[in-house]
C-alpha cells in the first residue's frame, strides 16, 4: 500500500511555505506516530498553530486531520499483517518443522533480549510497584493476555492490584481519583493500540508513575512513561515471549515471598480458594 501524502509531500515541497516544510519534515521524519497523536500534539512538536496543521492536510488532498490520521493507520496494520504472513508462508515453504523454527526464533530472542537499560529499567519497575498505593495493569488486544497474565501473578500477593479492561464499564470511571501515590502498568507492542495511548497520557496528566512494557523507544507507549522496559533485540520479533519472561520475572521480584505478612495474605487466598472448591 503507497502513502499518497509521500508522494504529495514531494511534490509540493518545493512550493510550501516556511511552516509547511515543518510540518512537511515532522511528518515524513515520525509519521508512524501520527495515529496516536492529538492536532494539539502535532503543533507542539512542530512549533505550530494546529490551524497551519489542518490546512497542511487540505493541502495534500485530506478533508482535515482526522482522515490523514486514518491513512496512516490502515498502512500500518496492514503492513504489520502483510509482513506477519509474509515471514510464517516463508517458514511452510521451507519443508521444515514450524513448531521447530518458533522454538528456534524464540530461544534466539530470549538470548538477545538483556542489555543495559532493561536490567537498570527492571529495577526500577521493581522499586516502583512496591511502593504504589494502587497498580494498575492495561495492554489491550493481543497485549491483553500479557496484562491478565501480570495482574493474576500479583495479585496472588497484592490485594492493591487493578486490571484495566474495556467492555465491562468505563475505564475513566475506575482513575478518575488517581494521583502521584498510583502506577500504571501498561503493555503494548506493534501494532499499538489508540486507547493505551490515551490512558498513559491520562495517568502521567494526573501525575502517577507510568512503566510502559514494549517493544521499542519509538513506540507510541513509551513517550509518556517514566520508565520503559525494552528488551535489546535485533531479531525480529512480536514481543510476547519477552513479555511473558520479563512478566515472570517482575512477579518474582515484587512479591517478597519472605515476608511474613505477604505468605499470610497468600495462604489466606488459597484457604478460600479451596474451601469453595474453586481449586481441587
Amino acid at each position: 500500500m503507497e502513502l499518497k501524502f509521500i508522494s504529495e509531500i514531494t511534490t509540493q515541497y518545493d512550493s510550501f511555505t516556511k511552516v509547511f516544510r515543518k510540518i512537511a519534515d515532522y511528518i515524513l521524519k515520525d509519521y508512524m506516530q501520527l495515529p496516536f497523536l492529538s492536532i494539539q500534539e502535532v503543533a507542539n512538536a512542530t512549533s505550530v498553530s494546529p490551524a497551519s496543521i489542518h490546512r497542511f492536510c487540505i493541502q495534500l488532498g485530506y478533508p482535515g486531520f482526522s482522515a490523514f490520521q486514518r491513512e496512516v493507520q490502515v498502512f500500518m496494520q496492514k503492513n504489520l499483517a502483510e509482513t506477519e504472513s509474509e515471514e510464517y508462508r516463508n517458514w511452510k515453504q521451507s519443508g521444515n518443522s514450524i513448531l521447530q523454527k518458533q522454538i528456534d526464533l524464540n530461544t534466539t530472542v530470549l538470548q538477545e533480549m538483556l542489555n543495559e537499560d532493561l536490567a537498570i529499567n527492571f529495577d526500577k519497575s521493581v522499586e516502583a510497584i512496591q511502593k504504589a498505593k494502587r497498580v494498575y495493569i492495561i495492554g489491550l488486544r493481543a497485549s491483553y493476555g500479557i496484562a491478565a497474565l501480570l495482574y493474576n501473578l500479583l495479585h496472588e500477593y497484592m490485594d492493591n492490584v487493578y486490571l484495566l479492561t474495556l467492555g465491562i464499564d468505563d475505564i475513566y470511571d475506575h482513575i478518575a481519583n488517581i494521583n502521584s501515590d498510583d502506577l500504571l502498568f501498561s503493555i503494548g507492542f506493534k501494532a499499538y493500540t489508540k486507547y493505551t495511548v490515551e490512558i498513559i497520557k491520562q495517568f502521567h496528566k494526573m501525575g502517577a508513575v507510568t512503566i510502559t512494557l514494549t517493544d521499542k523507544y519509538t513506540s507510541p507507549l513509551a513517550f509518556n512513561s517514566d520508565i520503559c522496559l525494552i528488551p535489546g533485540n535485533t531479531t525480529p520479533s512480536y514481543g510476547f515471549v519477552m513479555a511473558v519472561t520479563i512478566v515472570k520475572a517482575l512477579s518474582v521480584a515484587i512479591n517478597n515471598i519472605h515476608d511474613p505478612e505477604i505468605l499470610k495474605l497468600y495462604e489466606r487466598k488459597q484457604d478460600l480458594l479451596l474451601e469453595n472448591d474453586i481449586l481441587i
